[in-house]
């Protein structure tokens, strides 16, 4: 079984019913790490300092997590592999990061950050 990451916002009252929901859908064994927020409150693109990418630079940086390479995020999104690898050298330079994995590791850490400033009742 290979591991992913799932990011998704949930703006409603209802958050602690989802929560349970999506709690109870997991594998045995999963872990799940949610965050509360003040409604408005910014996402962790906003507090990383991620604000200024693109939708679809987003929708890349989604895909490097998974580890795909520029064919496959190409034949998911439908570009070319050459405006994949544009992208991703955009998202290089404005994340200041020396590589793909790079770019992971600042979201994950950016992920983990977030999840350890959760009450323990989460």
């Amino acid at each position: 079984m290979t591991a992913g990451v799932v990011l998704f916002a949930v703006r409603t009252a209802d958050a602690d019913d989802i929560l349970a929901r999506v709690r109870h859908m997991l594998p045995e064994g999963s872990v799940l790490y949610a965050r509360r927020e003040a409604f408005g409150a910014r996402d962790v693109f906003l507090t990383h300092g991620l604000s200024t990418l693109t939708e679809r630079q987003r929708d890349i940086l989604r895909f490097l997590m998974l580890d795909l390479s520029n064919k496959e995020i190409g034949r998911r999104l439908k570009p070319s592999h050459f405006t994949v690898r544009n992208h991703v050298s955009q998202l290089l330079r404005q994340l200041n990061a020396p590589s793909r994995k790079a770019i992971v590791a600042l979201l994950n850490d950016a992920l983990v950050a977030d999840a350890h400033r959760l009450p323990p009742s989460y």
